[in-house]
């Protein structure tokens, strides 16, 4: 066990005028070693640049920048195992009174191990924040956030039946805040890592990947402008030939600095994409999560701020074995007042796309999640202002089992699923909710089809009143559609021949009561390429509100089911 830190110096404060001192950069590079005979040896090695010297009316001190490289080979000759971590933080920007703050530091980690046991290769690197401005009638500006950069990430090992790790994760530094004045908050470093991580190994390895970008967050401003927070984009495409691999990306986009004024407008997220794509001739599994960034809260009078998208696309192929590919989306919520006026921030919209194939039987999950809608003073949501979410799972398996599921929840929610294989299930299920006024407050859809060719399922629920196209059901094995509080013209063009119904409800010259609370349809078909017996499960639930009835009665109205074909 062996651990390296060094902490850069921060810069003296200024005062009556005078400049900060500068923060102290700091490089380390292969600073620790160690071999155990047995065991594993870990090796720690931390950079931290030091902190800017703030000022009253003067300029701010530099932030000191970080490095943290280790380059080793061969940490233990015996064959015991090793694991390593370099870790890079860039130093703070300096703090202005009148003056603006300064910008954060960057940093850099990069590592690289060779082994021939188990081996572990992790390099962190942290953008500085940027610094703080503020006073009563200043004009200074909030300082940006340092970068989070990586030099070359890789794990190797060249024994048998090897476990190798190779994991990299750069956050960028949030924007400095102006806590008084009129000066523009400083903005969160945008983070995008594209094949920044590689584990190497033998035939019968097991390799594990992971990457991991997060934005950083805008700073705050009372009467300013609010800047951009960072953008977080994390890709890595792997195609390795082990009996195991593992392969991981994750994005988080920065969220938005809040506004403290009597107007104007609190900061945005900011989005997050996650791509993963492993190909592999054994076991294969990928893995996609993206979180989009949270709007900023409004205080006084400003309007809050909204959530940002999120998208992850996520694709596992295996030539002769398992694959299994997940993959989630989480839209970032809207931002909350915490005053009387205002308009919340309204929650993002969220997409999943999972793709598995592979020999010997296939998985794909896909789950997306529309942000929430910010919440008022009073604690209340407004689902109108909720984001939307679409899943979208594909599993192939030649012969073999394939499993296909898709979750979607949202204001709007579409979740297909298709699976292609000689067994298995494709199932999809939605869910959608609404603060309208109606009886009817929320719809949870499922279909459920057993796999004996291939077999597309698809649920959807609209919480804005439309109904999904009658024409989507053409070719699914089940479908099951909802809509709440449908808009008349939706409502009269659905129950078109059924008289019954038309009667109950009152319609009348294309007019429909706003007694109609919700509309849906459920079905199925035998795919083209079937054979053998086929299950179909499907499902509509309504969840009901009883304090929307006004002592009424609750009808239920059933359409005469259509058939065709043998």
């Amino acid at each position: 066990f062996a651990t390296s830190t060094a902490q850069g110096g921060a810069g003296g404060a200024g005062q009556l005028g005078a400049t900060g001192g500068n923060g102290a950069s700091v490089t380390l590079s292969n600073s620790v070693t160690t071999s155990s005979p047995t065991g594993t040896s870990n090796l720690y090695q931390h950079a931290l640049g030091g902190t800017g010297g703030s000022t009253d009316s003067g300029s701010v001190g530099s932030a000191g920048t970080a490095s943290s490289s280790l380059t080793l080979a061969d940490v233990n000759p015996t064959g015991s195992n090793a694991s390593a971590l370099a870790r890079a933080v860039g130093g703070a920007g300096g703090s202005g009174q009148v003056s603006s703050g300064g910008h954060g530091a960057n940093a850099t980690a990069a590592i690289n191990i060779q082994d021939t046991g188990d081996v572990s290769a992790n390099a962190d690197s942290v953008g500085g924040q940027g610094g703080n401005s503020g006073t009563a009638g200043g004009t200074g500006n909030g300082g940006d956030g340092g970068l989070a950069l990586l030099g070359t990430v890789r794990a190797e090992s060249s024994g048998a039946n090897t476990n190798v790790y190779a994991t990299a994760s750069a956050t960028g530094g949030s924007g400095g805040s102006v806590l008084g004045g009129t000066g523009t908050s400083g903005s969160g470093a945008a983070m995008t890592l594209g094949n920044a991580v590689d584990a190497i190994g033998t035939a019968t390895s097991t390799l594990v990947l992971h990457q991991t970008a997060r934005g950083g967050d805008s700073g705050a401003s009372n009467e300013g402008a609010i800047s951009a927070a960072g953008l977080a984009s994390s890709s890595l495409t792997v195609i390795k030939d082990v009996a195991n691999l593992y392969a991981t990306t994750t994005a988080t986009g920065g969220s938005g600095g809040y506004r403290d004024a009597n107007s104007g407008v609190a900061g945005g997220g900011a989005a997050a994409t996650s791509l993963t794509s492993a190909t592999n001739s054994g076991l294969t599994q990928a893995d996609g999560n993206a979180s989009g960034g949270r709007g900023g809260d409004g205080y006084t009078g400003s309007d809050a701020g909204n959530g940002a998208a999120a998208t992850t696309m996520t694709t596992a192929t295996s030539t002769t074995n398992y694959a299994s590919a997940n993959s989630s989306a989480l839209g970032g919520s809207g931002g909350s007042l915490y005053r009387p006026s205002g308009q919340i921030g309204s929650g993002a919209d969220a997409t999943a796309v999972a793709t598995a194939s592979a020999f010997t039987g296939a998985a794909a999950n896909a789950t997306a999640t529309g942000g929430d809608s910010g919440q008022t003073q009073l604690g209340n949501y407004a689902s109108a202002l909720f984001g939307n979410a679409t899943a979208t799972s594909q599993a192939t398996a030649i012969g073999a089992s394939a499993t296909a599921t898709s979750n979607a929840s949202g204001f709007n929610s579409l979740a297909t699923s298709t699976a292609t294989g000689a067994s298995g299930n494709s199932v999809a299920h939605a869910m959608s909710s609404s603060s309208i006024p109606t009886s009817v407050r929320a719809t949870v859809n499922s279909v459920n089809a057993s796999v004996g060719s291939t077999s597309v399922v698809q649920a959807s629920t609209n919480g804005s009143g439309n109904l999904h196209n009658a024409s989507n059901a053409v070719g699914k094995a089940a479908f099951s559609f909802t809509a709440l509080a449908p808009m008349d013209g939706t409502a009269a063009t659905f129950t078109t021949g059924q008289p019954n119904v038309q009667t109950e409800f009152g319609v009348s010259g294309g007019a429909v009561s706003a007694n109609v609370a919700s509309i849906g349809m459920i079905g199925g078909a035998y795919p083209s390429d079937g054979t053998g017996l086929h299950n179909y499960t499907i499902n509509a639930s309504f969840l009901l509100d009883g304090s929307d009835f006004n002592n009424g009665p609750l009808s239920i109205g059933l359409f005469n089911p259509v058939f065709s074909g043998a």
